[in-house]
């Protein structure tokens, strides 16, 4: 089961305290490599969310807007993440070259322990799909994704 906590609670709680706001995004291979899956459109049997922007400027962005207000969800791994309600497209989801969801509203960041791993991608978000912080005596809601 997945865990989530509002902004306010996971900044209280240091889930986003080592999220570097100025890092260079494609500062590694791995992250190149993130970069170019979620911003350029290829033919794949996977499944890939894709920016609307291929620009560098477009998606440090998404990883900023999605820092500075995005609520943590804690997966059944133990892995953090910082997802975010854009309230407007942000991409496009496809699967064996055909569009799966035209449009994805949210935002992903992946955040790891290893700094040069950090990356984001367009989500699927349901604002009818809310949860409340899990901290005690919060009640705030969490908008998550489909």
């Amino acid at each position: 089961m997945k865990t989530y906590f509002c902004h306010e609670c996971s900044q209280k709680l240091g889930y986003l305290d080592s999220i570097p706001l100025t890092a260079n995004l494609t500062g590694s291979q791995y992250q190149v490599g993130k970069f170019f899956k979620h911003t350029v459109s290829s033919i794949t049997s996977d499944y890939i969310s894709v920016f609307n922007s291929k620009d560098y400027d477009a998606y440090k962005n998404y990883v900023i807007n999605t820092a500075a207000s995005g609520s943590v969800q804690i997966d059944v791994k133990g892995r953090i993440n910082v997802i975010f309600y854009a309230g407007q497209q942000t991409g496009y989801s496809v699967k064996d070259g055909n569009v799966i969801y035209p449009q994805l509203e949210g935002v992903k960041l992946v955040k790891t322990d290893a700094r040069d791993e950090m990356h984001c991608y367009p989500i699927k978000m349901d604002t009818l799909n809310v949860v409340t912080c899990s901290v005690a005596g919060c009640h705030c809601n969490v908008i998550v994704e489909k």
